[in-house]
């Protein structure tokens, strides 16, 4: 009786490759981009679409109509106009491993698709790619242009410009009323969505605060001085009265200076610090309200 080494792997022979069957996973091995064999979904076209790609690769270019999903979705499958669209698609259902042995048909996935260039002349893209609305708004049969990866990186040598509203009308020809700024959301989550700080005007509030504390300091710093200058008079005072026994009369020194420090304090600490919460309340009104110096920008957000 012989014992099995348990290292030792177990092949059946059907599964042996041979000269042949090898030199076929060679030219089926991909390796420098030749042709090979990996598990993938076949796109389900429609009929007034035009399919570039897909026959070697994960790879698309469809032009048609708004499509989001199956046949019937989006306005492409309404029958209206005006809605011509290029979906350019890499790696469609992606995430879902193929398990079976044969072609299987998809409709396109805005979620299970790996990454995707969605141009529409008019489509639902908020809702199609499942994205809050943030003060933006959720737009409605508008044209847009979507774009979703697992990582998306804008690269520029020069610089990027994010801009709105550039024309009067849309791409329907109608007026565009909305103010719209920019979003930043992270998360597709604007419960907590704020203005964004405009750094010039906030640099001013700041060097206007900064003086006024600067201000409020050289304030109490006389005053401590004044103080100081008081209890050392009173100090060093030696007062004697003319009737034994009696208590010792108001010193004369002591009243002037005294009477000193109360009428400084008025012009250099009371004054200073009523109009120091005038100014303050100023600022407030300035730079923290919605008027024309506040540091929160009108159009854009961020979370």
């Amino acid at each position: 009786m012989s014992i099995k080494n348990p290292f030792q792997p177990n092949i059946k022979k059907s599964t042996l490759l041979n000269a042949a069957s090898k030199e076929t996973r060679a030219l089926q091995s991909g390796i420098g981009n030749a042709t090979n064999v990996e598990p993938k979904f076949s796109y389900i076209a429609a009929n007034n679409e035009v399919v570039l790609g897909g026959n070697n690769s994960n790879s698309y270019i469809v032009l048609g109509k708004d499509r989001p999903s199956s046949m019937v979705s989006g306005y492409g499958g309404e029958g209206a106009t005006q809605c011509s669209t290029i979906d350019m698609v890499v790696g469609r259902l992606s995430s879902v491993i193929n398990k079976e042995d044969q072609v299987l048909y998809v409709d396109p996935n805005f979620v299970l698709d790996a990454a995707r260039i969605y141009i529409s002349q008019k489509t639902d893209v908020d809702t199609n790619f499942g994205l809050v609305d943030g003060e933006v708004g959720n737009a409605k049969a508008k044209s847009a242009i979507a774009i979703k990866a697992d990582g998306l990186r804008f690269i520029a040598r020069e610089g990027i410009k994010l801009v709105t509203k550039t024309d009067i009308n849309n791409s329907a020809g109608l007026e565009i009323s909305q103010h719209s700024g920019i979003d930043l959301i992270a998360n597709n989550d604007d419960e907590n969505l704020q203005p964004m700080l405009l750094g010039n005007v906030t640099t001013q509030l700041f060097n206007e605060l900064i003086g006024e504390i600067d201000k409020l300091q050289n304030r109490i710093q006389f005053f401590m001085d004044e103080q100081q200058k008081f209890n050392d008079a009173v100090a060093t005072h030696t007062h004697y009265s003319p009737f034994f026994g009696k208590p010792t009369t108001i010193s004369p020194d002591l009243a002037i200076k005294n009477g000193f420090l109360i009428i400084r304090k008025i012009m250099d600490v009371d004054t200073g610090y009523y109009f120091q919460k005038v100014n303050f309340v100023g600022m407030i009104t300035k730079y923290l309200m919605n008027g024309e110096s506040s540091i929160k920008s009108k159009y854009n957000r961020v979370n």
